[in-house]
């Protein structure tokens, strides 16, 4: 079932505010809902390597992008009494991605894993993480693509027990951007008695989230960008001029939009991410990696897990070509001063490890980047936060470790085709090589198999070793 709606529209005087629920299925017309092909993603610009797998607004893919996009996907396996739930929220930097494009499609994980799929949109980029206190008590704040998310939860639990789904069986699993919002979801108390367990695929809980003060900065720089903002006008006023701007100049305002420019110096990190979750003191008031360390998450099951070359996809976005000085985009890595520059950390044993051996030389510098990206942003907070949780939790890692027999499905980023980049799991996790022009070998199609059977074992009896609880 594609296109079903689980919230209002965020049209209109609905932007910027909180999901609601629909007050009834918009028939096209007899008595019946049409849910037999994709609606469109939420607005965005998306940027991501192989646009037609997973960008909504490329032709190929047959969807489109517009403001009313608050519609989920539910994938159902032949079985249909109380079969256990798990839902997905894609990734994209919290910038891009949709539940209608190639990649996401979980059919397969339905079918293999004897489970209900459900694959929900949620808004994204200044869409959804644009933050605003108008000082209007009844106004909401932000964090807007979160409570999406939380309103798909309880479409869930109010109707997928007429899917055949067991509401009081939900396992979140997600990817980068998913994997961190269901961290968010794992800390704050609206989601919890929504979900009874995680997967978190690629999280990288070292990337900072912008506080209050941090994020009001950002949403008056980007109003006054839209004309909308200027030293006499209120805030009330600038949001309701910025509600009156359409979609494609809204979007044109966020391409011409310098926000990596706004980005603390001190928050390095937020480059990777300039929309993203806020610390609002309301769903969250710290990072969630604070909270797991001290132990406050909720007590749930969780696998926990990354690709061995994380890193590298994030390096590619500031240094795209080998160079032996690297100057792109007026940074430098030629020596180990300079790449201590770049990474804004001076600690004399980073400084050694993974700079030390770096000169003007043949070699591509981009690697032991690679390393320090991978560790810092994922492997050393992920460890301690997976060591924190499993004093009182099931906790469940893996590294992903597995190279395609398909470089082109990352057609621009050459670099990741002899490496394990982010996001290599997910087209064995999808299964895609049936629905695109991708073609696995057969150790490819175990593996694709044995993480689905993972996963989905996972999702019903908390370990992923063990098919059912009994």
């Amino acid at each position: 079932f594609h296109g079903v709606p689980f919230s209002r529209a965020p049209v209109g005087d609905n932007r910027w505010t909180k999901p609601e629920k629909p007050t009834a299925l918009p028939y096209a017309e007899g008595d019946y809902y049409d849910a037999t092909h994709a609606r469109a993603g939420c607005p965005q610009l998306c940027e991501l390597p192989s646009p037609q797998y997973v960008c909504p607004d490329q032709v190929s893919i047959n969807a489109e992008i517009d403001e009313d996009c608050l519609h989920l996907a539910v994938y159902l396996p032949s079985r249909l009494t109380k079969v256990t739930i798990m839902v997905f929220f894609y990734g994209g930097a919290f910038t891009a991605g949709a539940n209608g494009v190639l990649l996401y499609d979980a059919r397969f994980i339905a079918e293999k894993g004897d489970v209900v799929v459900v694959v929900p949109n949620y808004r994204v980029g200044p869409f959804g993480f644009f933050y605003q206190d108008t000082g209007d008590t009844d106004a909401v704040l932000g964090n807007f693509g979160i409570w999406d998310q939380i309103k798909a939860l309880e479409w869930v639990q109010e109707n997928i027990q007429s899917f055949g789904g067991n509401k009081k069986s939900v396992t979140l699993f997600g990817q980068s951007a998913g994997a961190q919002s269901i961290a968010v979801h794992m800390v704050n108390n609206y989601s919890e008695p929504l979900f009874h367990g995680a997967i978190l695929e690629s999280n990288p809980f070292g990337i900072t989230y912008k506080n209050k003060t941090e994020a009001q900065d950002i949403a008056d720089k980007f109003a006054k960008h839209m004309g909308c903002r200027d030293e006499a006008t209120t805030a009330v006023d600038a949001l309701a001029c910025m509600k009156s701007k359409t979609m494609e100049e809204t979007l044109a305002a966020l391409r011409n939009f310098s926000i990596v420019n706004q980005i603390n110096p001190n928050s390095l990190t937020q480059v990777f991410e300039p929309w993203a979750p806020v610390l609002d003191e309301d769903l969250l008031n710290e990072h969630p990696y604070y909270t797991f360390l001290k132990g406050n998450n909720h007590d749930k099951p969780m696998i926990m897990g990354f690709a061995k070359d994380e890193g590298m996809f994030f390096i590619l976005q500031i240094f795209p070509e080998k160079s032996e000085t690297l100057k792109t985009r007026g940074r430098t890595l030629s020596s180990r001063g300079e790449c201590i520059k770049v990474i804004n950390y001076k600690i004399n044993r980073l400084y050694i490890l993974y700079c030390g051996k770096l000169r003007n030389s043949e070699c591509d510098n981009r690697n032991p980047m690679d390393d320090l990206v991978t560790d810092y942003l994922f492997t050393c907070p992920s460890r301690r936060v997976m060591n924190a949780d499993a004093s009182s939790n099931n906790v469940w890692w893996y590294m992903f470790n597995q190279t395609w027999s398909f470089p082109e499905f990352w057609e621009n980023y050459t670099k990741c085709y002899d490496l394990v980049c982010h996001s290599a799991e997910l087209p064995y996790l999808f299964d895609v090589d049936k629905l695109t022009d991708l073609s696995f070998t057969d150790e490819e199609q175990v593996l694709a198999n044995n993480i689905i059977k993972y996963w989905s074992n996972f999702a019903k009896s908390g370990n992923p070793n063990q098919m059912s609880r009994d």
